[in-house]
């Protein structure tokens, strides 16, 4: 594959990233998946020039579709392949390549990599003087203090994002950013403050463009409803995230719906199926490498160990043995009729 050709794909890359970014994931989730032999090959073309732009446009062009797809091992091990060696890179597209290898980082629980990639972005697009992917970094730091524990650094660091992006008008990206200041005061028990910032971001609904927002913002409401013990609406609305997100292939919104249905099952004396939806869990947990355990969701080893205790021990593991074979369609199956 020649450069004329990698710049090829390049193009095709960057238009699909751009669609992602635009509310219409499905399309160009598709056209990537349909193109990714092809992409592979121009990636490893292109790691393997002395000049690492292209790889960069690469790679830093498909974080997103990577993260979407929970295609986290494969996707931080081009990105960081391309960054090796990237000093003399233009900072935009290095700036991009760090953001999406900080993010990986975090979904696989290596924080301290993921805050030094993030640091990285975050400097290179204060000095390019780009608001916007300012703002986007002061998010994803403001994750990181919130999986460490550190709340009120969480807290403030998205309020650095908000006021950025309500100057620039983005609702889209102001609604994102609600949504975590939401999951920070979910998870600092501080119910009232978690359901302020949720009304902020359902004032902004009728404006989202985004379809994998739009399911957030439904994830939101259950991780709420379920810490105001509002089991029933938990699973409605985790039934609903689950049904947008395998749809569409999103294998991260799909753990999280797990996670709340499985959670709202132990809180509601139904452990056989809490042992299900956890063992569909585990499965792809072990695929992607996201992390099950971290400051956002303390209590699940202790929430499994009482849905054991429910359904005793053999059981419990038949059971979770059997939730690991579930394909989309069974698990659709599996968590419809009442909560």
């Amino acid at each position: 594959m020649n450069d004329t050709q990698i710049m090829e794909v390049v193009t095709l890359v960057e238009q699909a990233e751009a669609e992602l970014q635009d509310g219409h994931e499905a399309a160009a989730l598709m056209r990537l998946d349909t193109a990714m032999p092809t992409i592979r090959d121009a990636l490893q073309q292109a790691v393997a020039q002395p000049d690492t732009t292209l790889a960069l446009r690469l790679a830093g062009g498909l974080w997103r579709y990577w993260h979407i797809r929970g295609s986290l091992a494969e996707g931080q091990s081009w990105l960081e392949q391309a960054l090796a060696g990237s000093e003399e890179v233009a900072p935009a597209v290095r700036a991009k390549a760090f953001d999406g290898a900080g993010v990986m980082a975090m979904d696989q629980g290596r924080l301290a990599d993921s805050r030094a990639y993030h640091e990285q972005a975050l400097a290179l697009y204060q000095d390019l003087g780009d608001t916007q992917l300012v703002a986007g970094n002061y998010e994803s730091l403001g994750c990181l203090a919130m999986l460490e524990g550190d709340h009120v650094t969480a807290a403030s660091t998205f309020e650095q994002s908000l006021a950025l992006r309500q100057q620039l008008g983005d609702a889209d990206a102001i609604v994102s950013t609600l949504l975590n200041l939401t999951s920070n005061a979910v998870v600092a028990k501080d119910l009232p403050t978690a359901q302020a910032w949720m009304a902020q971001a359902r004032s902004h609904e009728a404006q989202i463009t985004s379809d994998q927002l739009r399911t957030h913002l439904l994830a939101s409401a259950a991780m709420l409803a379920f810490e105001a013990q509002d089991y029933a609406q938990t699973t409605a609305l985790s039934r609903e995230t689950l049904r947008q997100s395998l749809e569409r292939g999103a294998t991260n919104q799909v753990l999280l719906s797990l996670e709340g249905l499985a959670a709202a099952a132990i809180e509601t004396n139904q452990p056989a199926q809490a042992a299900r939806l956890y063992g569909a869990a585990a499965v792809r947990y072990e695929a992607t490498g996201i992390q099950a355990v971290n400051q956002a969701n303390p209590d699940r080893p202790a929430r499994i160990a009482r849905g054991e205790q429910q359904l005793g021990a053999e059981q419990w593991a038949i059971v979770w043995e059997a939730g690991r074979q579930m394909d989309a369609v069974a698990l659709l199956a599996a968590v419809e009729g009442p909560a």
